[in-house]
């Protein structure tokens, strides 16, 4: 059994407004994990797409296998690319089930 990548994506009444990715998929040798690359790729693209090519406000927070986005907004633009990188994490767990777990919380 791999180590796992866990995400957690929580959902407001307005809409999804943060996630945090962490962990290791380990399906490969250093540098050639599919499984960790798509992940982060995808990660940091929704990150940049938020804070850079929307200009949201957003407090993002890396740490050691860890990253985070919690929106300070709830412009539907932001959401849509949180939502679109949950459906991406759900499409590569159906190619690597016991590589990921995701989490997703509703909190009123």
């Amino acid at each position: 059994m791999y180590p796992l990548i866990n995400a957690k994506f929580t959902k407001t009444q307005k809409g999804w407004n943060s996630f945090k990715i962490s962990g290791h998929a380990d399906c490969g040798k250093h540098g050639e994990d599919i499984v960790c690359a798509g992940v982060s790729s995808a990660v940091m693209l929704t990150i940049n797409g938020i804070t850079e090519v929307l200009s949201a406000i957003a407090e993002v927070s890396v740490g050691e296998n860890e990253i985070s986005l919690s929106l300070n907004t709830s412009d539907k633009a932001s959401q849509t690319y949180i939502e679109s990188l949950l459906l991406h994490l759900k499409n590569l767990k159906l190619d690597y089930p016991n590589a990921i777990t995701i989490e997703e919380l509703t909190k009123c």
